[in-house]
């Protein structure tokens, strides 16, 4: 579990819109814990507001409801414009990762912009799998990083890209001395109905 006090964040806000979504959706706590891979009582006290996820295993819930973090973290807007300032982007910590959500969630999309900061020797866990289709693509802005998809692995250095499908097993890892900061859009597929 992340630590709450490292962030501005309503728990009890974040469970009722994990719950609202998989409810939306017609998917059952059993069904979800398991495509997420974590516990039904794990993600029964998440969507009550009583514990914290890490941003891996909240990133796993959302695999588990094809959509991004970001439709857990921001209100929907339908602006045809919108300025989303540095100041009003949602940011979620976890031991050794930083996510700070640089896009705006939209009604019927699940394509989405993040800044990830991974700290130095930060190992990762496995992601899951997203929805057949889900495409990710990443741009180191600084440091050096490894992604692992399937097994293989990548090592990206300042500058470099990399663009998957993003329906495999996906971990970001940084054994370096120095911190990592990438830019990661997620193409979701199998997002919200209309």
């Amino acid at each position: 579990m992340s630590d709450p006090s490292q962030q501005d964040l309503d728990v009890v806000k974040l469970g009722a819109r994990i719950r609202g979504e998989r409810l939306r959706k017609g998917i059952t706590l059993e069904t979800l814990a398991e495509k997420a891979g974590i516990s039904r009582s794990m993600l029964s006290d998440v969507e009550r507001g009583q514990k914290v996820p890490t941003i891996v295993m909240l990133g796993r819930i959302a695999a588990g409801l094809d959509t991004t973090v970001a439709r857990f973290l921001e209100e929907e807007r339908s602006d045809r414009v919108f300025l989303l300032k540095k100041d009003q982007q949602a940011i979620y910590h976890s031991p050794g990762v930083k996510s700070r959500i640089l896009s705006p969630v939209l009604p019927r999309n699940e394509l989405t912009l993040i800044e990830v900061t991974l700290d130095p020797g930060y190992r990762g866990l496995p992601l899951t799998p997203h929805a057949r289709g889900s495409r990710e693509y990443l741009l180191v802005q600084q440091g050096s990083m490894v992604a692992v998809l399937n097994g293989l692995e990548y090592t990206l250095h300042e500058g470099d890209t990399l663009f998957y499908e993003a329906d495999q097993e996906h971990i970001y890892a940084n054994p370096f001395e120095l911190a990592c900061v990438f830019v990661l859009v997620m193409d979701i597929q199998g997002g919200p109905e209309v």
